[in-house]
């Protein structure tokens, strides 16, 4: 599958069908986003057009692998997809399906009443208005999943070049701004607050932590958002832990008004009570496995010691081990048969790790690895400033 190419091969098909002549296209407010993802205003200029004014099209194709709704505020006070997201998010999700004439079979975190009742509601449009997909493969499968699963990543510093760069300067649909002038993007840091985050993460020692965490805090150098990053990667990670001392981290931030907030959003967001994933492999076997074969090695590099949850699901689903119990089909769906084609939509954003993740596996399947072709969408993709930013808003501050 290829998001971007499609996106592409629509519009020049659009242009051509009107002829040689000169040529006007009009776009609403949201296409032209979309439209300008696609094609760079000189390419379009080829075409002979010569005024933009302004069609309708959902959803943002911002690499082959790469889908976005743009939808950065979809969460009503109770956490739960607002009316009027959901539409657009369905619709947006409808048209990819069209654009890639698929028909996937249709999996969804069962933990989740959003992800259930978009998958449902897929499942029903796809049944109700089958003309449509009379030309659709059916050889992929669509798992629809929650991001509250893993809050933790959209917190971490990212080391990768487009995580740094919409990390530091935020990408917004491809383009950054800086000093001024806008750029388009197509296919830094201070090094201690990473070290903390990552070995908040993955190492789990309390005690280490907390001290590493209080220092940090205390150094007159550190700014608010790293600050309070650090406490919520500290509140997720030892939400349950008998010597939990977050009322005391969150009182060291005086400055931040808003931090106590923050982080009770935070907690009813995508805390213990909610997930019912072993996010940090503490409950599982191959968890322990894991985290005792990584002490044994060493760590090549300790920026990169987290990886996304995204990446157990991805894998687990390609191996067939993906808990039908915990990822059901949707009614009526059936299993079997190979799947060439696997697209995974984040309710509530993802990030360029993630993104990475899923391009690095496409890489190694056109290298002969096997697998099926993976697709990543969703609602935004996230920085740590934009995903904190979300447990700031009115209707959550209780």
């Amino acid at each position: 599958m290829d998001v971007l190419g499609t996106a592409r091969a629509y519009i020049k098909e659009m242009v051509n069908l009107a002829g040689p002549q000169m040529k006007v296209i009009l776009m609403d407010k949201e296409t032209t986003t979309i439209v300008s993802c696609a094609f760079a205003q000189s390419e379009m200029m080829q075409k002979e057009v010569r005024e933009v004014h302004e069609f309708f099209v959902d959803g943002i194709a911002l690499s082959a692998p790469l889908f976005t709704v743009n939808l950065k505020h979809i969460y009503d006070q109770t956490f739960n997809v607002t009316a009027s997201s959901f539409l657009r998010i369905k619709q947006a999700l409808v048209a990819l399906l069209l654009s890639q004439k698929k028909k996937p079979l249709i999996r969804y975190q069962r933990s989740s009443e959003d992800c259930k009742r978009l998958a449902e509601d897929l499942n029903q449009v796809m049944r109700r208005e089958e003309g449509l997909f009379d030309n659709a493969k059916r050889d992929a499968v669509l798992l629809i999943v929650d991001r509250s699963e893993d809050p933790v990543t959209p917190l971490l510093n990212q080391w990768t070049y487009e995580a740094m760069v919409h990390e530091l300067i935020t990408i917004n649909n491809n383009r950054v701004t800086v000093d001024g002038q806008s750029m388009v993007l197509s296919e830094l840091h201070d090094e201690f607050y990473a070290k903390v985050e990552q070995s908040i993460v993955a190492e789990g020692d309390h005690s280490r932590c907390l001290e590493r965490v209080r220092s940090l805090i205390n150094h007159p150098k550190t700014t608010r958002m790293n600050a309070l990053r650090l406490v919520l990667l500290y509140a997720l990670r030892f939400e349950g832990n008998p010597n939990n001392e977050l009322s005391s981290l969150v009182g060291m931030l005086r400055k931040d008004n808003d931090a106590a907030k923050v982080v009770r959003a935070l907690l009813r967001y995508g805390g213990a009570a909610r997930r019912k994933s072993d996010l940090f492999g503490e409950g599982s076997t191959m968890g322990m496995t894991k985290r005792f074969i990584k002490g044994l090695k060493g760590v090549e590099n300790i920026y990169t010691q987290h990886e996304p949850y995204l990446k157990d699901i991805v894998e687990n689903t390609v191996k067939g081990r993906l808990s039908e119990q915990q990822y059901p089909y949707v009614s009526g769906d059936v299993t079997g048969g190979r799947q060439e084609n696997l697209i995974v939509f984040i309710v509530g954003g993802a990030t360029f790790e993630e993104a990475l993740f899923v391009r690095s596996q496409n890489e190694k399947r056109m290298q002969g690895g096997g697998g099926p072709a993976i697709t990543l969408a969703t609602t935004f993709m996230h920085n740590t400033t934009s995903f904190i930013e979300q447990f700031s808003q009115p209707q959550w501050s209780r």
